[in-house]
C-alpha cells in the first residue's frame, strides 16, 4: 500500500470505535485521517420562507452540529493514536441526512486527501433494514473509485 493516509470515517458509534482500533491492526504506523461528517438543519426553501426564525434556528443547529463534528472528530484522532496510527481530524457537514448524502461527503474528501483507503465500520443492518435507512458503508463501496475497507460490526 503507499504512503497516502487511510481516511478512517467516524462518528463515535461503538461500530466506529471498533473501526479505528482494527484499522490500527490492519494499517499499523500508516497516517490517518479521522472524519466526521455532520449534519445540519435541512435546505428546504419552503421552510426558510414559511417558518418565521427558521434561518436563526438554523443557524443555531448547524452551529452546533458542527462543534459536535469537532468534538467527535477529535475523540477519533485520540482512539487512532492509542491505535498506533498518526491521525490528524478532518470535519465536514452535509444539508441531507440520507446515506447517500454522507457517502457522497465521504467520497469528495476521500478524493480532496488523496487517500490510499477509505475504512468505516459496518452497523450490521438486515438487508430489510438497510434498503429502507439506507447503508453508508454499502453506499461508499459502491460509489467510491478508492478501496474500501468495512469492518464488520
Amino acid at each position: 500500500m503507499s504512503d497516502r493516509p487511510a481516511l478512517i470515517c467516524f462518528d463515535g458509534s461503538e461500530t466506529a470505535r471498533a473501526a479505528v482500533q482494527r484499522a490500527g491492526e490492519l494499517l499499523p504506523g500508516r497516517k490517518a485521517i479521522v472524519l466526521s461528517v455532520w449534519t445540519g438543519a435541512p435546505a428546504q426553501a419552503g421552510l426558510r420562507n414559511r417558518v418565521v426564525g427558521y434561518r436563526e434556528a438554523a443557524r443555531v443547529l448547524d452551529k452546533a452540529a458542527a462543534a459536535w463534528g469537532k468534538e467527535t472528530a477529535q475523540k477519533g484522532v485520540a482512539l487512532a493514536a492509542q491505535a498506533g496510527l498518526g491521525a490528524r481530524s478532518l470535519v465536514r457537514g452535509s444539508r441531507r441526512d440520507s446515506a447517500a448524502a454522507i457517502a457522497d461527503v465521504i467520497d469528495q474528501a476521500a478524493e480532496a486527501e488523496d487517500v490510499a483507503v477509505i475504512v468505516l465500520g459496518s452497523r450490521g443492518l438486515t438487508a430489510p433494514k438497510s434498503w429502507f435507512v439506507g447503508s453508508v458503508s454499502h453506499t461508499v463501496s459502491q460509489r467510491s473509485q478508492r478501496p474500501v475497507l468495512i469492518i464488520p460490526h
